[in-house]
């Protein structure tokens, strides 16, 4: 088994023999990023091409955290600044060969200051992103709700200023890589208590958002009128390829009292659409 120069770690197999593909997941603090990765993990090992894990430790630890999603408890967000990228095998389709993907996920903390931004290094490699907004951010007084959308575009440009010190890129020329927009914890849009004072369209509409080019409209109309103008603004002048997407991770309303079993909503398609724009499915 082959050692990383750098760092002296053992290489797991299939390392530096496949071509490599980079995704990071953005967001801030309990936006739901570990929950919807775990679930698109899940959700995708059941469908065409699933992925293999190439790192038994990995492994055990992703299902780990399946089951407890399964059995409706929730997981713990991650908390390293720079965590180690979950690395799995994409089979080959046809007659094309294996890829390795990469996928990293941050603690929210990493996006609070420039300084922890700096340690972001992978940004160097990265081919796609998965930008997540929790959905909770999007209601509420208008107090709080000024304050959740400044995090919001916060963490947005802290993420480009990544962009540009480790991958050298600039707002200027236009970043080619795919950016899927990801408003997560729909489910929590039907909780008429809780966001008593939305629009009831929205209550019924929202967790059933299919990703047609019009629904990922719809989305982005979403974003637009809950004070995120400026950021789907910015998205579309930096980025050549945008989508909106509308997921719950867990599919069902939160609750102090019971558990249930997840019964995942898109969860998949926001990462499915990143790949198939960088040729990989």
């Amino acid at each position: 088994m082959r050692m990383c120069p750098e760092c002296r770690h053992l290489w797991s197999e299939g390392i530096g023999e496949s071509a490599s593909v980079h995704i990071a997941l953005v967001g801030g603090k309990a936006v739901g990023k570990t929950s919807y990765l775990m679930t698109a993990l899940r959700k995708w090992r059941r469908a065409e091409q699933a992925p293999v894990f190439i790192d038994t430790v990995q492994e055990e630890q992703v299902k780990d955290r399946w089951r407890l999603l399964l059995s409706g408890e929730e997981i713990e967000p991650t908390r390293e600044v720079t965590p180690p990228a979950c690395m799995l095998k994409i089979p080959p389709a046809e007659q094309e060969k294996s890829k390795l993907l990469y996928l990293y996920d941050p603690g929210g903390e990493a996006f609070e200051s420039d300084i922890l931004v700096s340690k972001q290094a992978y940004y160097q490699y990265v081919d796609g992103i998965i930008f997540l907004i929790d959905a909770c951010s999007l209601v509420g007084e208008p107090q709080k709700r000024r304050e959740q959308v400044l995090k919001v575009s916060q963490t947005y440009e802290r993420m480009l200023v990544a962009l540009e010190t480790h991958a050298g890129l600039s707002k200027r020329k236009g970043y080619s890589m795919p950016v899927a927009v990801v408003v997560s914890k729909m489910d929590k849009w039907t909780d008429e208590e809780r966001w008593h004072g939305e629009p009831q369209a929205l209550h019924a509409n929202a967790p059933h958002l299919s990703m047609t080019g019009e629904q990922s409209q719809q989305v982005r109309a979403l974003l637009s009128s809950h004070g995120l103008e400026n950021l789907v603004r910015g998205l579309e002048q930096h980025f050549v390829h945008v989508r909106y997407f509308a997921c719950s991770a867990l599919g069902r309303r939160s609750s102090s009292n019971e558990r249930h079993e997840m019964g995942p909503e898109r969860a998949l398609e926001p990462l499915q659409w990143v790949l198939k724009q960088r040729s990989v499915l």
